[in-house]
């Protein structure tokens, strides 16, 4: 009797995880994205960033230009060109105890845009393909330029 039900108890936290991981969707990193302290503009292939926006009234805008509540699931990119990446950073979150943080930045997501305004959102160890629009697609370009 004792192991079947900790048998069971074992099957009901394995299917509530993965369904967790199944759920994990934008809306759940959505927010992260506008608590970014940093965006930082690369060209593809070059750790070098081309821009850094600071400004949280920027970064704001630039979350609201991407209009995510409009992204489609999509495949990922088999055969398309990487246009460029916006890496997201912010510094820890502070833990019970903490008074301040280091003061260091850490990358929270990477967006990258590749051609056929397809992105791939990748944060905390999970990558998601993405459909945009046309409009933030053009956006997201002409910040590389």
């Amino acid at each position: 009797m004792r192991k079947a039900f900790c048998i069971i108890i074992l099957l009901s936290i394995l299917l509530c995880s993965c369904q967790q991981t199944a759920a994990a969707s934008l809306s759940e990193y959505e927010s992260s994205l506008y608590k970014a302290q940093e965006i930082s503009i690369l060209s593809p292939g070059s750790p070098e960033s081309i821009d850094t926006i600071t400004d949280p009234e920027a970064i704001a805008a630039f979350v609201e230009a991407l209009q995510p509540e409009e992204w489609a699931p999509d495949q990922f990119p088999d055969e398309a060109a990487e246009i460029g990446s916006f890496r997201f950073s912010q510094e820890k979150t502070l833990k019970f105890g903490q008074t301040r943080t280091d003061g260091n930045l850490y990358e929270t997501a990477v967006l990258t845009l590749y051609d056929d305004s397809r992105i791939v959102l990748q944060a905390a160890e999970i990558a998601m393909p993405f459909k945009i629009s046309r409009e933030s697609e053009d956006y997201l370009k002409e910040l590389l330029e």
